[in-house]
């Protein structure tokens, strides 16, 4: 009778354990400013999410592997592109992923790339101090999801392409991955060609593919019937 009373408070506090640990993910999901629609996606609602066409044989399991169950290589991914479908595939995918990275005990942030940059935009001199403040909050959250990145948005004598640049690579440098959708495809003829939002999201804007995908640096998501 003792040992089934033991097993009986063991799984009640295994219980209470697990509830405790949805609730605190679930408040640091809010506190990441995940729109509450895309709180909580399932594995299969992601998959669902995967272009079959880019992602060939195998690879939507294995992506789809490596977003939910292989948190050593998820957390350490500088940067996760996404691109293709509309505009609600990729912020769903994207939200996904950084929940998935919330859930393992880190503190992430959701933003619109045109409030950043709204944000990072100055007029006079009383903007600069917000502006660096920002950056520094960008630059430390453990994963940041920069959703519809869109070269249009940058006017760039405002100088918000440099504090894009300065938070994009300082994030890459300590291995907090940021997570970007683009609003247009990635690819060498869609590219940014100027450097007005900065040279690593120019870069990244023409990576249309990755071999192997991920690579060290990169993860390479494509979403909807169609890019």
């Amino acid at each position: 009778m003792e040992f089934i009373e033991s097993e009986d408070a063991k799984k009640i506090a295994l219980l209470r354990k697990v509830r405790l640990m949805a609730l605190g993910t679930l408040q640091r999901a809010r506190s990441a400013a995940i729109p509450p629609r895309w709180l909580r996606i399932s594995r299969d609602a992601f998959k669902a999410l995967l272009n079959p066409d880019y992602h060939k044989e195998n690879s939507i399991n294995e992506i789809t592997a490596i977003i939910y169950d292989n948190k050593p290589q998820l957390v350490r991914l500088p940067y996760i592109l996404i691109d293709g479908g509309d505009v609600d595939e990729r912020t769903a995918a994207g939200c996904a992923i950084l929940f998935r990275i919330i859930f393992y005990q880190r503190r992430g942030y959701f933003i619109n790339c045109n409030e950043m940059v709204h944000r990072l935009q100055g007029f006079d001199k009383s903007a600069d101090v917000s502006r660096n403040s920002l950056a520094s909050e960008l630059k430390q959250h453990d994963a940041l999801f920069i959703n519809e990145f869109s070269p249009i948005l940058f006017k760039g004598w405002m100088q918000e392409g440099e504090f894009f640049e300065e938070i994009i690579a300082d994030r890459a440098n300590n291995l907090r991955p940021t997570i970007i959708s683009f609003t247009k495809s990635i690819s060498k003829i869609e590219q940014v060609t100027d450097l007005s939002c900065g040279q690593h999201i120019a870069k990244l804007s023409g990576i249309e593919t990755l071999d192997p995908n991920p690579s060290e640096s990169c993860l390479r998501i494509r979403v909807g019937v169609t890019a």
